[in-house]
């Protein structure tokens, strides 16, 4: 679950939703190309169906509770990661959405969704945080300097 602070302007709101969409495409192609069974055509992550949704901290839905939800109740996920879509180490990927996803998973839990019915695994949804994309200092920098590059080559201003 990719999750952005979410803005009153529709077009950047559409966005998260297209590098949710192109990231779930990028595992698909990947898997394809690395898998040695060509029957298999779902996109797997350790032996895993892999989606890709996106959420907004607030202003605009879908609400990290209700992107949640759906990734349980539709997409039938066990295994939930929420991914901070934020450049810098700040307030809202350090404290505001995690206290967010901490709330939202307490009402799933109230609600009952986080139990599930399947016997093959300990019959819980397991929501994961990992840290905001722009605590990755060495993937900011390298894509720094590949912007870098493409203005030089480019010799846009």
């Amino acid at each position: 679950l990719l999750i952005d602070h979410g803005s009153k302007r529709e077009a950047s709101n559409q966005h998260l939703q297209f590098i949710a969409e192109t990231y779930q495409a990028s595992i698909i192609q990947r898997d394809a190309t690395t898998t040695t069974n060509t029957e298999e055509t779902s996109t797997i992550r350790s032996g895993r169906e892999t989606i890709v949704r996106a959420a907004h901290m607030e202003i605009a839905e879908p609400s990290i509770l209700t992107s949640l939800r759906n990734i349980i109740t539709i997409d039938k996920a066990t295994e939930i990661v929420c991914v901070p879509y934020f450049l810098s180490p700040g307030r809202h990927s350090t404290v505001d959405v995690p206290n967010l996803i901490a709330e939202a998973k307490e009402i799933l839990g109230c609600e009952g969704l986080l139990q599930q019915c399947d016997d093959d695994d300990d019959g819980l949804v397991n929501i994961l945080s990992s840290q905001a994309l722009g605590t990755q200092l060495e993937f900011m920098l390298g894509g720094v300097d590949e912007l870098v590059d493409m203005a030089l080559k480019d010799g846009s201003n």
